[in-house]
Order: C-alpha cells, then sequence, then structure tokens
C-alpha cells in the first residue's frame, strides 16, 4: 500500500472526532446544557459555521484574527473565515436579526476551528457552549451570567470548582488616572499580565513616576487572594485612582454573590486583564486543579454590537464543552441496546418492537444473523418465550 494511501484514514494535526459512545456522552451533555439554559430564559440559536470575515473579527472576535482560517467565496470573491469563536455570532444576531431592543437572552452549542489548540491537550476544534445577555448593563445581569457559567459546570458534574473574578475597570482606571493612552499603556499591561515584578519596578523608574504611583503599580501584582485584598485595593487606590473604587465595589459583590455557595472556591484578581482589548467590566473564568486552562470563561463587553447597527450592553459566558465533559469524568455510553430476530413479516414481533422504541428503548434488528448481543452493542435480547415477546439478559 501506498504511504498517500494509507495516510488517507489520517486527520489533521490537532483535530478531533467522537467515535460511538463517547459522542453519545457528548451529546448527553449538549441536550442537558442546553435544557439548563432553557430553564434559565436563553433561547438556542444556530449561527452558520461560515461568515464574511470582516463580521466575525469585529469587536469580541478582534482578537481571533490570527485564529481563523480564511477563504474566498466564489459566490461572491469575498473574504469569509470559519468561525473560531460564537461571541461575535451572537452579537450579530441580538444587533441585526433580533433588532437589538429589550433583553436578549441567547445560547449556542456548536464546533468552532482554531490554528492552535488553546492547550497541548485540546484540539483545533472544539464544540463551543455559552449564553450571553444582550441589552442590560446593570450588576445584575452580570451576576445572572456568572451564577449561570457556574451552574452550567455544575450541571455537567464538575467538583472542586475555582472561580477567579477581577474588573477590568480598574486597570483603566489606573490607565486615565496616569493620562495614557491605549498604545502607552501596553507595554505596562504585558508586564502586569505576565507578573513581571522586576521588570514592573524598572518600569515605573524609567518612566519617573511619583513614589506614590511607583507604590500603586508594583503593588498590583499582589493584589489577588480572598475578597479581604479589595481592602487594601481601596486603600491604595482611592487618592490617585478614585474611578477605580466603583470597579472594586462591583468585583466584591459579585465576588460575595458567588462565595454563598461553600462548594466553590471565589479568587479575586486586580490584574485579571484577559480579553482587556473588548471586555469592559467584570471578567471571570472557571478552572478545575490539574487541567491546564480554564474551563469557562466570560465577562461584560458592552458596544459590541455597534459595528451590527446597534451598541448593545453585554455580557456572557463559553466553554469548550469537550474539556468539560474531561473534566466531569463522566462515563462514555455503554451497550443499552436490545437485540431482536430480524423477521420483517412477523406481525407480533414487530408489533413488540414498535412498543419497545416508542417507550424509548432502543431496539437492533439482527439483520446479520449473528445473534451474538454483545458483538452487536446490545446488552439485552428480545426472545420469544412462552408465545410472547419479552426481553431478557443477553
Amino acid at each position: 500500500m501506498s504511504t498517500a494511501n494509507s495516510d488517507r484514514w489520517m486527520l489533521p494535526e490537532g483535530m478531533f472526532e467522537a467515535l460511538p459512545g463517547q459522542a453519545q456522552a457528548l451529546e448527553s451533555l449538549r441536550r442537558e446544557l442546553l435544557d439548563l439554559f432553557a430553564t434559565w430564559g436563553y433561547q438556542y440559536c444556530m449561527p452558520p459555521v461560515v461568515e464574511h470575515l470582516d463580521a466575525l473579527l469585529t469587536g469580541v472576535g478582534s482578537t481571533l484574527e490570527r485564529e481563523t482560517f480564511k477563504l474566498t467565496d466564489p459566490a461572491g470573491g469575498r473574504l469569509l473565515g470559519i468561525r473560531a469563536d460564537m461571541t461575535t455570532q451572537a452579537a450579530r444576531i441580538d444587533a441585526n436579526r433580533l433588532g437589538g431592543e429589550g433583553i436578549n437572552r441567547l445560547c449556542y452549542v456548536g464546533s468552532v476551528l482554531r490554528d492552535a489548540p488553546a492547550n497541548a491537550h485540546r484540539s483545533r476544534n472544539p464544540t463551543q457552549v455559552g449564553a450571553e445577555l444582550f441589552g442590560a448593563d446593570t450588576p445584575q445581569a452580570d451576576h445572572e451570567t456568572l451564577r449561570l457559567m457556574v451552574a452550567t459546570l455544575q450541571q455537567a458534574g464538575i467538583k472542586n470548582l475555582h472561580v477567579d473574578i477581577g474588573h477590568i475597570g480598574v486597570y483603566r482606571a489606573i490607565i486615565n488616572a496616569l493620562g495614557l493612552s491605549v498604545e502607552q499603556a501596553k507595554p505596562l499591561y504585558r508586564l502586569l499580565q505576565g507578573r513581571r515584578v522586576t521588570e514592573i519596578h524598572e518600569y515605573v523608574k524609567a518612566a519617573e513616576l511619583d513614589t506614590e504611583w511607583q507604590q500603586i503599580i508594583c503593588t498590583l501584582p499582589k493584589l489577588h487572594g480572598d475578597i479581604g485584598v479589595l481592602d487594601e485595593a481601596r486603600a491604595l487606590l482611592k487618592s490617585k485612582a478614585p474611578e477605580a473604587l466603583a470597579a472594586i465595589d462591583e468585583l466584591e459583590a459579585a465576588a460575595k454573590l458567588i462565595s454563598a455557595d461553600a462548594s466553590l472556591s471565589v479568587h479575586v484578581d486586580l490584574i485579571e486583564l484577559r480579553g482587556y482589548s473588548y471586555h469592559t467590566g467584570l471578567v471571570f473564568a472557571a478552572l478545575v486543579p490539574g487541567v491546564g486552562s480554564e474551563l469557562a470563561r466570560g465577562g461584560r463587553y458592552n458596544s459590541v454590537g455597534a459595528a451590527f447597527g446597534q451598541a448593545r450592553p453585554a455580557t456572557g459566558f463559553s466553554a469548550d464543552l469537550g474539556a468539560v465533559f474531561d473534566a466531569s469524568e463522566r462515563a462514555c455510553g455503554s451497550a443499552q441496546s436490545i437485540l431482536a430476530p430480524a423477521e420483517a413479516t412477523n406481525e407480533s414481533l414487530q408489533a413488540a418492537i414498535v412498543a419497545l422504541r416508542a417507550d424509548g428503548e432502543s431496539v437492533v434488528e439482527d439483520v446479520a444473523g449473528a445473534q451474538d448481543a454483545a458483538a452487536q452493542n446490545c446488552d439485552r435480547v428480545l426472545k420469544n418465550i412462552d408465545g410472547s415477546w419479552q426481553v431478557t439478559n443477553a
């Protein structure tokens, strides 16, 4: 066999496919989560896998340019993109297709494609599941999506859940007080995000900041832990960056709310800046010890719909369904079917099969005549016993 022929069965690097059993378990989880979202009032939407590239890369999608696969539409010649994230699509549906009015709660599940996986253990084509709330710029809306993220992971059976909470407004208040533009603030952003303490000290000295500002900037990487660090943050920022106090209050309210669940470990972080380019307020992520990256993350991202004609307040979260499934330690589907003889003209047998299927049972007809239940993924058999069709163990 030639090398070309022997390689045809291989998937591209980093691609994932679910085989029977695993696919069944993933689908079961998908349905559970959509049912959960429905009980919270979130409506299911199904955006297309491919869109015009400029639509995919606006707003929250602006950071995904390098991760997005691109192609040219033979029908119109425009540049298209295969979605790497579904959040922007939900924002487009809210602002454009639903008219951008009132409160819209949308949820979604679908495959996305990226040029690189989130970490070495994940695929490039994860299934993204998420929920977005449009039209409400209130702490209550932020709290709802935060609580829904936790409920989603708890529904999946996640144990030892850790929730990290931050607020982009703290850092923005500091940058505004320093009088830095977005471009000027980039070096400081990179240093704080990496918690590069030595380089942060060098930065504040080179910038010739006064003593109080030097203390503030150098202390920021240490401002993480339990809710108690927020009092330290208030004392540190109240004179130099008073605008940060409102953001700290919002952060504290969310942290206290989620801390009421004793099963959660809650961690606040004053320089949690992932998604800084588009997030505008509360941000949060869910993690489990031993998993290389967060299972879910989200936050507030106001005005994302402006590119679609409606600048709408928005908050939401998304997760990798496969990562959630793996962390939940759920078992893959096993044989739960009934093997029946393949006798299409046997009216009593066919009536029994129809009745079993109507009750939700999976019935497999033995078309190969093998009569081996295990080989056909069956754990029971349908037999004629004393003139009636009965289900027995295989």
